[in-house]
């Protein structure tokens, strides 16, 4: 990154914040499980959660048109994939699961939406 680039760090996620987020995003999981499964209430719960730490993350970049049409445009995909994507196999049961068996999922989560972010952040920096 050049000297101008702003600085980011994970230090703008205090513990406050994620207890912020984590009781905000409550209402969703019981939204989902109503209408759907607990399954997909999970999913829904777990990705919304990722989406909220990279736009904290990212937040010297709200003012940015495309960052809100990007996170826009994830959420949507997001919604669409928790909708209609068939339930998982007996086996991949994981409202059951502890939160260190759902970390790998919730980091591949992360990381998409992060990649995305930086992608569409590199393609805007290179057409201004």
């Amino acid at each position: 990154m050049g000297e101008n680039a702003p600085k980011r760090s994970f230090d703008s996620i205090s513990k406050e914040w994620a207890l912020v987020v984590g009781i905000s995003l409550g209402p969703l999981y019981f939204l989902v499980a109503h209408f759907a499964n607990d399954e997909k209430a999970m999913a829904a719960y777990v990705s919304a959660a990722m989406i909220a730490v990279v736009v904290r993350y990212f937040w010297d970049l709200r003012e940015h048109i495309w960052f809100w049409t990007a996170i826009t445009f994830i959420v949507f995909l997001y919604i669409l994939l928790i909708v209609f994507l068939p339930p998982p196999a007996t086996q991949w049961n994981y409202v059951h699961w502890n939160y260190v068996q759902m970390l790998p999922f919730g980091l591949l989560d992360f990381a998409i939406v992060y990649g995305v972010i930086r992608l569409v952040e590199n393609v805007a920096k290179r057409s201004s």
